[in-house]
């Protein structure tokens, strides 16, 4: 189990003496950016989640991972220290995406983490891409940023999984095998991705009910070749312009787990979910502008200008 460096768990880190410095790479695993600033994004990524002691930040170069447990974990902790949210309006170059997540310790849109995390598995050598959902789709239930992109990545057990840092409400956490009839379990819920003609449909239900419910759909053969995380980027960043411009303001939103449970904002409401105890959910209509910047603040580390 990985656990924060103060909790004094690193499973993590071990002997392994693969001293690879590469920076920023692109999903072909060629170098993108030769420097940024003396940037190294391995070790910024882990103190973003806290798995190193900052007074010893050589201990990024033994940081490995072993299975897809240690996958998983990563995703949880990633999700407690990074806000998924949409409320500033952003510059969508890859440099200000990297320095405003591991640098500035804020958030950003579904694009934006899952391509962070992304480069993140490439830098451990671990073969990944991100694929785009079908936006036309009638299987599609998810209201986050349009277009969504989620991570593929090929594991050494000759199977594919689907991973995603982005998906808020509807993330399992955890990777799933596409085309696997077993379903992982989150919270009160199953998950699975599930072989649909010439795509794969990511479904949810509650573990009671017996016919699951559609996320969204993805066709890997409708996917466009050689796309960089900046073209991913672009892509995202005249999605939110055009949102800007036809003022779609009741699309903000802002998503955030917590050890128990998780914190989300949509639709000028505030919700506290407890995963173990009912009694503490809670569900707050925001009815101003101030209250809306203080919520941001105290839950999400969002500063909203």
């Amino acid at each position: 189990m990985i656990n924060s460096y103060n909790n004094n768990n690193n499973n993590l880190i071990n002997n392994n003496n693969n001293n690879s410095e590469n920076i920023i790479i692109n999903n072909d695993n060629n170098n993108e950016y030769d420097s940024y600033n003396n940037f190294i994004f391995k070790r910024e990524f882990l103190k973003r989640l806290n798995l190193i002691d900052k007074r010893n930040e050589e201990e990024y170069k033994n940081f490995v991972i072993e299975n897809l447990y240690d996958i998983a974990q990563l995703q949880l902790l990633f999700c407690q220290q990074v806000p998924l949210e949409n409320v500033n309006q952003y510059d969508y170059s890859l440099e200000s995406v990297i320095e405003r997540i591991l640098i500035k310790n804020q958030g950003g849109v579904s694009s934006h983490l899952n391509v962070i995390f992304s480069l993140f598995l490439n830098e451990l050598g671990i073969n990944c891409r991100l694929i785009k959902i079908d936006e036309k789709s009638k299987f599609n239930n998810i209201f986050l940023s349009n277009p969504h992109y989620s991570i593929i990545i090929q594991w050494d057990d000759g199977n594919e999984y689907l991973i995603d840092v982005g998906l808020g409400i509807y993330n399992c956490y955890q990777p799933l095998e596409l085309g696997s009839t077993t379903p992982k379990i989150h919270s009160s819920k199953h998950y699975r991705i599930r072989k649909f003609n010439d795509g794969f449909i990511y479904e949810e239900k509650l573990i009671e009910e017996h016919i699951y419910n559609p996320v969204f759909h993805f066709n890997r053969k409708q996917q466009k070749e050689n796309l960089t995380f900046d073209d991913i980027l672009n892509i995202s960043n005249n999605n939110y312009n055009k949102n800007i411009n036809n003022n779609n303001n009741n699309r903000q939103y802002l998503f955030k787990l917590y050890e128990k449970g998780y914190y989300y904002i949509h639709n000028n409401k505030f919700f506290i979910k407890n995963y173990y105890n009912d009694s503490k959910n809670n569900e707050i209509t925001i009815t101003d502008n101030n209250q809306f910047k203080k919520i941001s603040l105290k839950y999400f580390n969002i500063l909203i200008k």
